[in-house]
């Protein structure tokens, strides 16, 4: 093979291992960070709504001692079903756009109906002072409720047009890996049409280096960022984070390591099948050449 040839199937090769990196990242910024699905399974499987439910029942605890009212006051203001549908319009407005929406009026009127109670329960006349004291605490309660869920609506507004742009930019990618995949394949395997064991070889190194790469990738991310120790923000929103992060790793991983395999496996098989061809085209040659008659005496 001439040098033009060897320098085009090298090239071919390097943007074959490009083309399957970019398929590897395009499938997972599709089916799992624009998958709406799967966030919503991710949310449930890191037991996102239960964590929630238990810090904001944290951050009431800390308001209830200095109110002087009862604890039970603070108990029963929500309902997992009022957080699920919280947190339901956070990922709308992720995906779609939608304006937030918080149970804080339901919150509001459970605590109303709460306090009115003890206060007639116990035959108190509160002054003026103390119905004023008692709307900031109603209203510390159902601000914390309403922070903790929705931490920024301006930050949901902001990954929701990050999303928007993510979606974008995965739509314009659309099938060119796959025609660049296509075309480096051509190329190599026209190339060496007449010793496709070389081509082979050329399609195995792309897949041992895409392998490579991959599990590189792994290590620097698992060597910067320690996984058990991260935090984002609150705990709920750390344990969804992390619980993504590390699946998305070891898929990673997974396929990295089975890339290597199929990578080696390759060029094993390749150099393997070289030598048993030209072991048969010697053979060939020596049963071709014309056998020495012995002279008689």
């Amino acid at each position: 093979m001439n040098t033009f040839k060897r320098a085009i199937c090298l090239i071919s090769s390097f943007v074959l291992t490009i083309s399957l990196g970019i398929l590897i990242a395009n499938n997972i910024v599709e089916n799992k960070l624009l998958n709406k699905k799967y966030i919503e399974s991710k949310l449930e499987e890191s037991e996102f709504h239960e964590q929630i439910s238990r810090e904001v029942k944290s951050a009431f605890e800390e308001y209830i001692y200095q109110s002087g009212l009862p604890k039970d006051t603070i108990e029963g203001l929500f309902t997992d079903a009022m957080i699920k549908r919280d947190v339901s319009s956070l990922v709308n407005c992720v995906y779609e756009g939608s304006k937030i929406t918080v149970s804080e009026a339901k919150v509001r009127e459970n605590l109303d109906k709460k306090i009115n109670d003890y206060i007639s329960s116990t035959g108190q006349l509160l002054t003026a002072e103390g119905r004023a004291n008692i709307e900031r605490f109603k209203n510390l309660i159902v601000n914390q409720y309403k922070k903790s869920i929705n931490i920024s609506s301006n930050g949901y507004m902001k990954v929701h047009k990050l999303v928007s742009q993510v979606q974008i930019l995965s739509d314009e990618v659309g099938v060119m890996p796959w025609l660049l995949l296509g075309i480096c394949l051509f190329l190599i395997i026209f190339l060496n049409r007449n010793n496709l064991l070389r081509a082979m070889n050329y399609v195995s190194i792309s897949i041992l280096s895409l392998g490579i790469v991959l599990k590189i990738c792994v290590f620097i991310v698992l060597f910067n960022v320690d996984m058990d120790n991260l935090v984002v923000m609150t705990m709920s929103i750390t344990n969804f984070v992390v619980n993504i992060a590390k699946e998305t790793l070891l898929g990673l991983s997974s396929a990295g390591s089975f890339a290597i395999f199929c990578g080696l496996v390759g060029i094993i098989a390749s150099v393997a099948l070289k030598g048993e061809a030209e072991e048969m085209v010697e053979a060939k040659e020596m049963e071709r050449k014309p056998k020495r008659r012995k002279l008689k005496k």
